[in-house]
């Protein structure tokens, strides 16, 4: 069936977010099905009201109306905008906007199309997945050994300020560097950059890997070197922890 001869509400009933249709005074003119299932309200209770009076005043939001506001006026759009917010009776929620203006053929009066996702869980992962690397951020900086974590191809992520003082690097010279480009090459051993390749894929580790060297900056030094794949849920991580004892 051509596009052109689908009927709008099929492609409606596809989406699995929640859309609105609001006159230019954000009145609800259609809310889909999706929306009614998501918010939990009825449509007798939604067609026809102004957005901010639904469910007894709870879209009274600012940080939604007055975008879908500025849209009426300036015809601007609003592209994945979050907005969180807590409902009585279905507690709280984190929804991605996305609404723009638009007008119907036979008919001079815009409309108002408002998108809705709720994206609660992905948030609340997203936001702990930040508290984690705090935390992990923080480890890293009370040890008392140098050591890097470096992605899967063995670009430094972070490193511990041990690190720093141990061999006399700057963040600046060593976050987003590949391991071997440390330093100009100081730590290009060619042994040690296969085995670090080798411990993504094949979930091995890196015990007691003895390396002595001539670093420029700080003379000779024998390091035993530790290595291990970071544990992730389904064991996909592409990230590994080097840790060194001089």
């Amino acid at each position: 069936m051509a596009l052109t001869t689908m009927n709008p509400s099929e492609i409606v009933a596809t989406l699995r977010e929640g859309l609105l249709v609001l006159t230019e005074d954000l009145t609800v003119e259609y809310a889909s099905d999706r929306f009614l299932m998501m918010f939990e309200v009825d449509r007798e209770e939604t067609l026809g009201r102004a957005l901010s009076t639904l469910g007894d005043g709870q879209w009274n939001i600012p940080a939604l109306l007055d975008p879908l506001n500025a849209i009426v006026m300036r015809n601007a759009t609003l592209e994945d905008i979050d907005v969180e917010h807590h409902f009585d009776h279905i507690g709280r929620k984190v929804m991605r906007l996305n609404a723009r203006k638009t007008a119907w053929a036979d008919d001079s009066a815009k409309r108002i199309l408002l998108v809705i996702d709720d994206v609660t869980e992905a948030a609340d992962h997203a936001r702990e997945l930040g508290l984690q690397r705090q935390l992990a951020e923080g480890i890293v900086d009370t040890l008392r050994e140098p050591l890097l974590v470096l992605d899967g191809d063995l670009r430094i992520i972070a490193a511990s300020r041990a690190f720093y003082l141990k061999f006399k690097v700057d963040a600046e010279q060593a976050i987003g560097r590949n391991l071997a480009d440390l330093g100009n090459g100081q730590w290009a051993n060619a042994e040690l950059i296969r085995l670090l390749e080798e411990v993504v894929p094949d979930n091995s580790t890196i015990e007691d890997y003895e390396i002595t060297h001539d670093f420029p900056q700080i003379g000779t030094r024998t390091v035993l070197l530790n290595a291990r794949k970071i544990f992730r849920e389904g064991n996909n991580s592409k990230t590994l922890l080097l840790a060194m004892e001089d």
